[in-house]
């Protein structure tokens, strides 16, 4: 996704998760301005931050 998102939370990490539990969607917001949104299929990827990490969004919400 092309989006840009500016917030003072955001600004001075590297990325935001944002977990919204009622649509079972993961928004991430990266220091660049890129945000993305993630679905129950979707990766989530620790990029720089955490490197080799990946999980699904399905088990961030496992416990739903």
């Amino acid at each position: 996704m092309g989006h840009q998102a500016r917030s003072p939370r955001h600004a001075r990490s590297r990325f935001t998760l944002a977990r919204h539990p009622e649509r079972k969607r993961v928004v991430v917001l990266r220091a660049d301005g890129t945000v993305s949104v993630l679905a129950l299929h979707d990766t989530l990827l620790g990029d720089s931050v955490l490197p080799g990490v990946a999980m699904t969004i399905a088990e961030l919400f496992a416990d739903n």
